[in-house]
């Protein structure tokens, strides 16, 4: 808060000296918060996860000093506690935030978080890329893709059973026509890059 005038005395608030800046006389500075807050101490949230199936454990590991916490699992749930737990009713993406607060305000972080089916086995990372079940029965599931990678999927003998490109996180194909053995899936990013994992069809 600035102050202008011609102050020949020393200007007290709320039993706080007011001090001057650049040793003008007639400017003085003065700042208010919550008592011993400098207000350079915002608190950093961050938080991480662990999960099996639908129930998954949150861990704060943001700055200390927190007075208040304040979760947002993304699927209308809530909790206040600093290391809650949490079952999503289904799988899928998340935007899950955190609020917290100290003595100097409050910040807010949130994360994307993935919350795989309980009953799926042998999930596959490939990159970023997590492909399931493997092996796999009816539908294949590609989660935490990027639009515009691209996927293909051939058989033992090179040909191409699924060519596609990615406009969604996740991507399923319906594998109930395929016969059983041995396929290759292929991801290839947008710099390029690809990556290739074998799929069993039972």
């Amino acid at each position: 808060m600035y102050l202008g005038g011609d102050f020949s005395t020393t200007i007290t608030i709320a039993g706080n000296t007011l001090s001057k800046i650049g040793g003008e006389t007639d400017w003085y500075f003065a700042k208010y918060g919550q008592a011993n807050c400098n207000c350079t101490n915002v608190p950093e949230p961050l938080f991480s996860m662990t999960a099996t199936g639908k129930n998954a454990n949150f861990n704060y590991a943001g700055s200390t000093g927190i007075t208040t916490y304040r979760w947002d699992f993304g699927d209308g749930d809530t909790a206040i506690t600093a290391n809650p737990a949490h079952s999503f009713k289904d799988s899928g993406s998340y935007i899950v935030c955190l609020k917290v607060t100290n003595s100097c305000g409050d910040n807010t972080y949130c994360s994307q978080v993935y919350i795989y089916p309980t009953d799926v086995a042998n999930i596959i990372k490939v990159g970023d890329v997590r492909i399931y079940p493997n092996p796999v029965n009816d539908i294949l599931t590609l989660d935490q893709l990027q639009a515009g990678m691209s996927i293909i999927v051939s058989d033992l003998y090179g040909r191409i059973i699924i060519k596609h490109v990615v406009t969604n996180k996740q991507e399923q194909f319906n594998t109930a026509d395929w016969s059983p053995g041995t396929y290759f899936v292929q991801i290839t990013d947008e710099k390029g890059d690809r990556y290739n994992q074998k799929v069993v069809k039972e």
